[in-house]
């Protein structure tokens, strides 16, 4: 399960920080193929601020997967903290985007995973 863990919290920790990174050298989205036409709805003029949240909260996973891979304490805290992260971006995006696509449900089931394998992880600790 440890295994799993560091896996999803891996995975989304890369990929967020190099979109948000992306999203923040390029503000028109223009490297993620992202259309500026999209934020209409939103208060942004373009992808700056969402790619420093998308860095932050990758950051965030990576920070996770290093305390809980070094079985530090509060380790599996962080990785609840970090996956409650990913799915209030991914949620709060569609709200705000008033649409939708597959990529969203998938970082939001991941972020489902994380929570449910590091909440699973810490119920083990405790016993």
């Amino acid at each position: 399960m440890k295994t799993a863990l560091l896996i999803l919290l891996g995975f989304v920790g890369i990929t967020s920080v190099s979109c948000g990174a992306m999203m923040m050298i390029e503000p028109t989205g223009s490297l993620l193929l992202l259309d500026l036409h999209w934020l209409k709805l939103t208060s942004f003029q373009d992808y700056t601020i969402p790619g420093v949240i998308l860095l932050a909260t990758g950051i965030v996973h990576l920070y996770a997967w290093y305390v809980v891979k070094t079985n530090r304490r509060n380790g599996l805290w962080w990785a609840v903290a970090a996956g409650i992260f990913i799915i209030g971006y991914e949620v709060i995006q569609m709200l705000l985007l008033q649409m939708t696509y597959w990529l969203q449900y998938s970082y939001i089931a991941m972020g489902f995973f994380i929570v449910l394998v590091a909440l699973q992880l810490k119920h083990k600790e405790l016993i």
